[in-house]
């Protein structure tokens, strides 16, 4: 009999806490659908024959699970060039189709997209890895028989779920330079706020994170010649500061001080639409992003 497909759980964790205790949990919990691919690469021969060479193993899910903890825990497993990773599929009666465990020498590189936007707030973590054959051998068949991580102690539901980091993309507001508003929510036509790491491949085919990019888009409901006028009188550099609500009065607040995101303007009026859109993008540094899973608040700079 056929194991049924999908994913039943997956995370990552800090590097080598996967054995014992992990730690710095990413979960995909409530999430969309993951997925594992293993892929024999090969060098070609004369006659083009398929001589092997590694193979890659490539885990992704995207998770609705949302919290500044989250994104500094990104952060800082891109510092470290790479995180531990449990994927386990799903299984018939009481076996399961395969847990892997990437750990010790094993372990993921890692990208990732953290998504605020109109429609949904999402991230997509991405891990990937190649390894000589005969490596990748012995992680398939630990597969078999590992026994995967229950999440349930270390403060989720089953199968990392934890409801609580679930909330609605409602947008506050916008302001820039500080304490000045730039938009409220009900002027929003459509906005989408990424931040990824700037990665390159290293050996074993492991992503590095070389920068942080953040690009920022907010459509607004406006289509006056003196609304333009507006925002091209102020200054392109200002602090930018954007409040993501999910309650009454609270959510999360981004704040992009003096010189980080430089903005750019575009206007359309026609028939069926008008609106003002700004545009921001900049890479910087991951320590110039500063989390705070306390307070929801993620502060980036341009100093010294």
């Amino acid at each position: 009999m056929s194991a049924v497909l999908g994913i039943r759980q997956a995370f990552c964790c800090d590097r080598n806490s996967l054995p014992t205790t992990p730690i710095y949990v990413v979960p995909q919990g409530l999430g969309d659908e993951g997925n594992l691919e293993i892929l024999e690469n090969h060098i070609s021969g004369n006659n083009d024959e398929y001589f092997p060479s590694e193979t890659n193993f490539k885990v992704s899910w995207k998770t609705f699970q949302m919290d500044m903890y989250i994104l500094g825990r990104l952060i800082f497993f891109g510092q470290i060039r790479g995180a531990d990773f449990e994927v386990t599929t799903e299984k018939t009666g009481l076996t399961y189709a395969g847990c892997y465990k990437f750990t010790g020498e094993k372990f993921l590189g890692i990208d990732w997209t953290w998504l605020e936007s109109k429609a949904e707030r999402s991230c997509e973590v991405i891990g990937e890895a190649a390894y000589p054959d005969d490596e990748a051998k012995v992680l398939i068949q630990s597969a078999i028989v590992n026994t995967p991580t229950n999440l349930v102690p270390l403060g989720f539901l089953q199968k990392g779920k934890f409801t609580g980091n679930l909330v609605k993309p409602y947008f506050g507001h916008a302001k820039s330079p500080a304490g000045v508003i730039l938009c409220n929510g009900e002027e929003i036509v459509d906005r989408k706020l990424t931040i990824k790491p700037v990665t390159a491949k290293i050996n074993y085919n492991r992503s590095k994170t070389n920068y942080i990019n953040i690009n920022l888009e907010l459509t607004i409901d406006q289509t006056k010649s003196q609304d333009l006028l507006n925002y091209l009188n102020k200054s392109r550099l200002a602090y930018v500061e954007l409040f993501e609500k999910f309650g009454v009065s609270s959510g999360y607040t981004y704040k992009f001080h003096d010189g980080v995101l430089w903005r750019k303007h575009s206007q359309t009026v026609g028939k069926s639409e008008g609106n003002v859109k700004l545009s921001f993008n900049r890479n910087v540094t991951s320590s110039d992003v500063v989390v705070d899973g306390a307070t929801g608040t993620v502060n980036v700079y341009d100093t010294l």
